[in-house]
């Protein structure tokens, strides 16, 4: 029954979206709700670089690592996993569908931050970032609580953020960039209506419960 249960949860999520698909890990499986995945971020801009793992950085008066980076160093699965949860549907297992209204979080850190993903204008960058936590570990930089959405395009897919904006029926949609070599190779996730953009490949997470912590 559980099995039919989340069957038509997943049925009902693609029929609100008539342009949706599902979306595929890199094996060809159905990303679903509550399982823990690796995404590996690629520019395709001037050159392809290949999937670089997302982790956590501090910039501006953060006291935390709270703005999510990607790490040129290292690989998609030598950073931190993430999980998805459709919102209104909080049972896991439920397969995610382009289009559709989405939280992503951390899994597998022991930290009493929310890692849940959320959006705030990063001081030091003057940009619209991408982050963890709330407004205390964002001291003097407004944060923006909304809904991210998986987009294919191509070969891979692209993520998108909804900022609400007054008089702008769902919102203003945003898609990722980020500031290239900001520390180091560390390079801060940012919202952008501009190219180039980051596109992102999704990993089964095999590596074990064990992660970095913030």
């Amino acid at each position: 029954m559980k099995e039919a249960a989340l069957f038509v949860l997943g049925f009902i999520s693609l029929l609100a979206f008539s342009c949706s698909e599902i979306v595929l890990d890199r094996d060809g499986d159905r990303v679903v709700s509550g399982s823990p995945y690796f995404l590996g971020a690629i520019r395709w801009y001037p050159v392809h670089n290949y999937e670089r793992g997302i982790t956590l950085g501090a910039t501006g008066k953060q006291v935390d690592p709270v703005t999510i980076q990607v790490d040129d160093s290292i690989s998609y699965f030598d950073g931190i996993p993430v999980s998805f949860s459709i919102v209104g549907t909080p049972d896991p297992g439920v397969p995610i569908a382009t289009e559709s209204p989405v939280e992503i979080k951390f899994t597998g850190i022991n930290t009493p931050i929310s890692t849940t993903w959320m959006a705030f204008v990063n001081s030091e960058i003057q940009s619209l970032s991408v982050g963890i936590g709330g407004p205390e570990e964002h001291p003097g930089e407004p944060t923006i609580v909304s809904t991210f959405s998986i987009q294919k395009d191509t070969i891979s897919y692209i993520l998108r953020y909804s900022v609400p904006t007054p008089g702008v029926g769902n919102g203003i949609n945003y898609l990722f960039g980020n500031v290239t070599d900001f520390k180091q190779g560390e390079s801060p996730l940012v919202l952008t209506q501009d190219f180039p953009t980051l596109h992102f490949d999704i990993f089964k997470d095999r590596s074990g419960p064990t992660h970095t912590v913030v």
